[in-house]
């Protein structure tokens, strides 16, 4: 995490295994949040106890709008295929989540888009 803009370098899915936890048990530190999920485990190391408050708040608003929305950022380039929008669609689909996909080109010149392709992959990863 970038301690200037507070922003995370790298995708957190709230996958099946998800959490957040609190406390010195748990993050081995003082006021400290442990985000946690099937690829990564985040520890967040706050300030004092308002702090992580605050961020616990805002982490538990964020797990409640996942439930109905989603939005996925894509990171190119990357040599691991986990971040493949594929495999993150393949795996929020094995979660038992209704995906529904919108697929479009905007500069036809630039970008060649076969949906026929796209919707048997994506097909197939469900």
């Amino acid at each position: 995490m970038r301690p200037d803009t507070y922003e995370v370098p790298f995708p957190m899915l709230l996958n099946r295994a998800f959490e957040i936890l609190l406390g010195f048990r748990n993050t081995r530190t003082y006021n400290g949040i442990q985000i946690k999920n099937l690829q990564r485990i985040l520890v967040i190391k706050c300030l004092n106890t308002c702090d992580s408050e605050e961020w616990t708040q805002h982490l538990l608003n964020l797990t409640n709008q996942a439930k109905d929305f989603i939005k996925i950022m894509l990171i190119k380039p990357t040599d691991d295929e986990t971040f493949r929008l594929d495999n993150i669609l393949g795996k929020i689909a094995d979660e038992d989540v209704r995906l529904y996909a919108v697929v479009f080109k905007e500069v036809s010149f630039a970008i060649d888009l076969n949906s026929l392709y796209t919707k048997r992959i994506l097909i197939g990863k469900s």
